[in-house]
């Protein structure tokens, strides 16, 4: 049985979250936003992500990953050798691994609203099928192998996929 860390007080956790963000060049609410999604990962409470959580989290992006690409992600992050991730580590990657994305949220949404056109599916719902078809007719001309491929390396392997939640949670880890 794993023993859980004894919990910050409210005023550990702010001195952290002022030296975390003087450390990654960011602002005190941003290094509290990340607090925030790391706790709702930390299931356990015990004050680390592992594997399993790490893996939940990736499901609920609607990303498939074997066990194994797991560790190795908890294992690029991990910087204690320990098998998992405390909260600066989590800042660290997030702050590191970051996109700069040219477009907005609602530019994303609109472009998934635009491939479920017609459907009867209920809103913020993509089929695996519709997205594959909309990178199908992207500027490239996507074959069906490389659309396939293209979602398999991005863990999307189930067939429907809540493109609000997944597009959320993305800019939410974009946003400075």
């Amino acid at each position: 049985e794993e023993e859980e860390e004894e919990a910050m007080t409210p005023e550990e956790e702010q001195a952290q979250n002022v030296e975390l963000a003087a450390q990654f060049d960011t602002t005190t609410q941003e290094v509290q936003e990340f607090r925030e999604m790391f706790q709702l990962v930390d299931q356990d409470h015990g004050g680390s992500i592992d594997a399993d959580e790490f893996k939940k989290l990736l499901q609920m992006l609607g990303m498939e990953k074997s066990d194994e690409e797991i560790q190795e992600m908890v294992d690029k992050i991990d910087s204690t050798n320990s098998g998992e991730v405390f909260f600066p580590d989590f800042v660290r990657a997030l702050k590191q691994n970051r996109p700069d994305p040219k477009y907005s949220e609602a530019m994303v949404l609109d472009a998934f609203k635009f491939f479920t056109k017609g459907s009867d599916l209920k809103s913020g719902i993509i089929l695996k099928s519709q997205l594959s078809k909309g990178l199908m007719s992207y500027k490239g001309k996507w074959t069906e192998e490389q659309a396939e491929n293209f979602l398999h390396d991005a863990g999307l392997n189930q067939m429907e996929l809540d493109y609000h939640a997944y597009v959320s949670i993305m800019f939410q880890l974009c946003r400075e």
